[in-house]
C-alpha cells in the first residue's frame, strides 16, 4: 500500500515540475523576455562629407529576426538610410557620410513579426 501512495506522490510531483518546465520554455520566454535596442553615433558632431560610424546592440534577439534599419526621424518624413545585419552576438555596425548641414535624429529599428522595437533617437550635428 505505501509503495502505490508513494507512486501516486511521484506522478503528482513530475506533473508539477512538467507544468512549470513547460511555462519556461522558450516560448514562453519570448513572451515575457522583449528585445531591447541601442544605437550610438561616433563622432556626434561631423562636417559635411565625412563619415559617421552607427553601433548598437540588440539584446534578447529572436531566432531568424536579423536586420535592423537606420532611419533618419523628421518633422514632416521618416526615411530609411540603411539596413544591416545582427551579429551572432547582438550587434550591427552602420556607415554613412553626412549629406548636408544641419541637425539631425535617427534612430534604429528592429521588427518581430508585426511588432516593431525602436532605439532612443541619436542627435547628430552636421556642420559645413
Amino acid at each position: 500500500m505505501r509503495s502505490i501512495k508513494r507512486l501516486g506522490g511521484a506522478i503528482g510531483m513530475l506533473a508539477v515540475v512538467a507544468i512549470v518546465v513547460a511555462a519556461l520554455a522558450p516560448a514562453g520566454l519570448a513572451a515575457t523576455v522583449q528585445p531591447t535596442v541601442s544605437l550610438h553615433a561616433t563622432p556626434t558632431t561631423v562636417k559635411v562629407g565625412k563619415t559617421v560610424t552607427f553601433t548598437g546592440t540588440v539584446r534578447h534577439p529572436v531566432a531568424g529576426s536579423r536586420i535592423v534599419r537606420l532611419w533618419v526621424v523628421g518633422a514632416k518624413v521618416t526615411t530609411v538610410k540603411s539596413k544591416a545585419r545582427i551579429s551572432s552576438t547582438g550587434t550591427f555596425r552602420f556607415t554613412a557620410r553626412a549629406a548636408k548641414a544641419g541637425p539631425v535624429s535617427l534612430r534604429v529599428t528592429y521588427r518581430v513579426g508585426d511588432t516593431t522595437f525602436r532605439s532612443p533617437l541619436v542627435k547628430l550635428t552636421l556642420a559645413k
